[in-house]
C-alpha cells in the first residue's frame, strides 16, 4: 500500500469508528469514545466491567474489534469475528476485517459495527456472554487471553 493511501486512511479511522459504533454511546450508555495513538491506534468504548476496543492494526491493514469483561479480577478478551461464530450468528469470515484502502477501511467498520451491534445484547447476558466470550477466546488460541488489570486497555 502506498503512503498516500495508507495516510487516507489513517485520517479517515477516528472519525469512520465514532460515527459507526456511536450507538454504544447512544443506545447502551458505554463511555466513550476514547482515542489511544501509541503503536496502534484504537479507539475504545466502556462500561461498567465491560468494553470493546476497534483497533487499526498497521502490519497487516486489518480492522480489528476485541469485546473484554471483568472476570474474577481479570479481563476476558475474545475477537469479534470469533464472538459471531461463537454465538452462532455467522462464520467469523462474514466480518470483515480489511483496512488497506479508504473504501476496505469504512467496509470494514460499518461491518464489524453491524456484528457488535447483533452481539451486545448477548454479551451483557451474565452468564451465556461469559460463555460467548471465554469460547471465543479458547478458539483464538492465545495462552495471554485472561490479562491481569493493568493490561486492559482503557481509562485508568
Amino acid at each position: 500500500m502506498g503512503t498516500k493511501a495508507w495516510s487516507s486512511v489513517l485520517k479517515s479511522f477516528y472519525p469512520e469508528v465514532e460515527s459507526r459504533f456511536g450507538f454504544l454511546v447512544d443506545e447502551f450508555g458505554f463511555a466513550g469514545p476514547r482515542r489511544q495513538d501509541h503503536i496502534i491506534r484504537s479507539v475504545s468504548y466502556m462500561t461498567t466491567g465491560f468494553g470493546y476496543e476497534v483497533s487499526l492494526e498497521p502490519r497487516e491493514g486489518k480492522i480489528l474489534t476485541n469485546a473484554w469483561t471483568a472476570y474474577e479480577e481479570r479481563y476476558l478478551t475474545a475477537e469479534l469475528d470469533l464472538l459471531v461464530e461463537a454465538a452462532g450468528l455467522a462464520p467469523r469470515q462474514r466480518v470483515s476485517l480489511g483496512a488497506q484502502s479508504v473504501f476496505g477501511l469504512r467496509k470494514s467498520i460499518a461491518s464489524q459495527a453491524h456484528w457488535v451491534h447483533l452481539i451486545h445484547p448477548r454479551l451483557v447476558e451474565s452468564t451465556s456472554g461469559l460463555e460467548l466470550i471465554r469460547t471465543a477466546a479458547r478458539w483464538a488460541g492465545s495462552g495471554s487471553v485472561l490479562q491481569e488489570d493493568s493490561d486492559r486497555p482503557g481509562w485508568r
